[in-house]
């Protein structure tokens, strides 16, 4: 956290209008750099024609909320005023989502109209008991709006409907995933409450020992044979769920094998970062693998999605034991081994990786003593 010379009134104290002033004028380039390189971030990458209230524009969004609400530890104004904008969001899209129902254009709206109202009832709350931290409030609401999101495709059958994704190109890896990363470094306040080192402390973003990348490696290779398995039980306990998931990868899965590449690469550093590195301390392992597996809403209500979540489970357990960084590496080594046919080298890998990894494992296990808790407090002044 910042220091006491910073210029940050005290928590939950009022500042007066000559402290806001001031805490403006030494901390504005901060703010700048933020403000400055979300927008050109989010304009460069943006699709053409992309609409300011859609999926990709709502993400920067977040990242500018949770960036106000870690300004909010510190400023009463600005607490109150994060707490009305939640209040007045929920409300946007409840009532547009409203509007959506009445008129028949789109019956499954009803459940933006629940998450909308969850995300506003509780910043009501905190206007009323300020009970809860600013960035757990936020949060709390952008994971309710992750289910609604999750939820409504799953029961609208956007999210197993080819027509929903367009072709990747190698432009969009970088679409999805770096808002991910800008999320999660405002989440832990970097730049504006913690600098660099504080805040890769924060994430877990540590130098792994030589022999975490072989047990990544071993930890992908279980998810790739795990993942045979559930696609086997999705072919035939959902055979149509499996047909709608195979089409749609192979609407967007039309680019160059490079894409793919891209794509695993930055969806290791990009969701885990989030996920494993600034949400789960905070969430706890089983709450954040839940969230992880809804923004993979192309696999529908499947077997595959619970694979998914155990993946998710797996990364988490990496970051407890050992790292964020270690988890990362499991993330994008499983993406690069599910754009290789099975063949000897993916076996001989496998034994290469298990050999490796075996004695400096199992002298970890015998040097360790107790076990790793995960910090859940969330009004802990650390949180964030």
């Amino acid at each position: 956290m910042v220091g006491a010379g910073s210029g940050w009134c005290s928590h939950g104290a009022k500042c007066s209008k000559l402290d806001l002033v001031r805490i403006v004028r030494r901390n504005w380039w901060r703010w700048v750099t933020w403000i400055a390189g979300s927008l050109v971030t989010a304009l460069v990458l943006a699709r053409p024609g992309t609409s300011v209230t859609g999926k990709y524009a709502l993400t920067w969004y977040a990242v500018a909320f949770m960036l106000l609400a870690v300004v909010a530890r510190k400023h009463q104004l600005v607490a109150s005023a994060v707490t009305i904008l939640g209040i007045a969001a929920g409300l946007f899209f409840s009532l547009g989502a409203a509007v959506a129902v009445v008129s028949n254009q789109d019956p499954s709206a009803w459940l933006y109209i629940v998450g909308g109202i969850a995300a506003a009832g509780l910043s009501t709350y905190q206007l009323v008991r300020r009970r809860l931290d600013p960035v757990a409030l936020v949060a709390i609401q952008l994971g309710i709006g992750l289910v609604a999101y999750w939820a409504y495709n799953a029961v609208s059958g956007l999210g197993l409907n080819p027509s929903s994704y367009p072709p990747e190109t190698l432009v969009t890896p970088f679409r999805v995933e770096v808002p991910l990363i800008a999320l999660a470094l405002a989440g832990v306040g970097f730049g504006i409450a913690r600098d660099g080192h504080a805040a890769r402390r924060r994430l877990g973003l540590t130098m792994p020992a030589w022999w975490h990348f072989f047990l990544a490696l071993l930890v992908a290779y279980a998810l790739i044979g795990l993942d045979g398995f559930a696609n086997y039980l999705t072919y035939w306990i959902v055979p149509g769920g499996y047909q709608a998931v195979g089409a749609v990868l192979e609407k967007i899965d039309t680019g160059p094998v490079l894409v793919g590449l891209v794509y695993a690469g930055l969806a290791g550093i990009g969701e885990e970062v989030l996920f494993r590195g600034a949400l789960q301390p905070r969430a706890g392992l089983v709450a954040t693998a839940l969230l992880f597996a809804m923004i993979h809403i192309q696999f529908g209500v499947t077997p595959i999605l619970a694979w998914v979540f155990i993946a998710g489970l797996a990364f988490g357990a990496l970051r407890i034991y050992f790292n964020t960084t270690t988890a990362i590496l499991a993330h994008a080594l499983t993406g690069f081994l599910a754009l290789l046919e099975p063949s000897l080298l993916t076996k001989v890998g496998f034994w290469i990786a298990f050999l490796v990894v075996a004695v400096p494992f199992w002298r970890w296990l015998r040097s360790r003593e107790g076990t790793i808790e995960e910090p859940t407090a969330l009004d802990s002044e650390s949180i964030g």
